[in-house]
């Protein structure tokens, strides 16, 4: 059957008020994500004979069109994914357990977040990835989980890089753009060995995304927070 521009692919019928809609128009939308678009052509809402709400949701699917796109191309979408649930939970320090991932994730999920990746994922999934994340970026699978409530010696070097640049930032009332990627500089001369004393070091700096900088920079204007490494000096 030829398809008719508006029409809908399909309907959805709720016969309870309590199902969650939005949850379920949600997940649906995420599992053909990479595959299929989805659009809302509308929404009905009557009541049948025992004054039960019914609502039926009229929605619109079709291929999504890859221009030549391939496979890869679905692998690197589902990989900023992953890496922006590890990225927000790594920049909150929220430990690595569920009920932990579940709160922060619940709190701090952002519309941004939301009209990019969809619904946040699984608590245990976002455990595994956050388990396997860290032991991909550290030789012989040493490092601690991410989040854990422990810093490797890299994270930590990396974390006091990048409190120096917001501080610098806050100082010289500079723009926090410009501030990251000075930032990003040093921590690629640092990882090359060309930063002197004490020399390229034996595990890489890991990187941070620029809403993890921005973080630090507010929370230093504010006032909000002591960093005992990284004190400004009076001149």
């Amino acid at each position: 059957m030829e398809e008719q521009e508006g029409k809908p692919s399909i309907t959805i019928t709720f016969h309870e008020e309590h199902v969650p809609i939005g949850l379920i128009i949600g997940a649906l939308r995420e599992g053909l994500r990479t595959s299929h678009e989805m659009r809302l052509v509308g929404i009905d809402n009557e009541c049948e004979a025992d004054d039960v709400s019914v609502v039926s949701v009229q929605l619109r699917i079709k291929p999504v069109e890859r221009d030549g796109q391939d496979e890869a191309s679905v692998r690197f979408d589902a990989s900023d994914r992953l890496n922006a649930h590890c990225d927000l939970l790594d920049a909150l320090d929220v430990p690595n357990g569920k009920k932990a991932i579940a709160i922060a994730l619940h709190t701090h999920w952002s519309e941004a977040h939301q009209v990019r990746f969809g619904d946040p994922a699984n608590p245990v999934t976002v455990k595994r990835w956050r388990t396997e994340r860290s032991s991909r970026r550290s030789p012989g699978g040493k490092a601690v989980e991410a989040g854990g409530g422990r810093l490797t010696s890299a994270r930590r070097d990396a974390r006091r890089l990048r409190i120096r640049h917001a501080i610098r930032v806050d100082a010289s009332g500079g723009r926090m753009r410009d501030g990251y990627r000075l930032a990003l500089d040093e921590l690629e001369v640092v990882n090359a060995g060309r930063h002197g004393s004490p020399g390229k070091p034996d595990t890489p700096l890991p990187s941070f995304c620029y809403e993890t900088f921005r973080r630090d920079c507010l929370k230093i204007r504010d006032g909000s927070r002591k960093w005992p490494s990284s004190r400004r000096r009076r001149r």
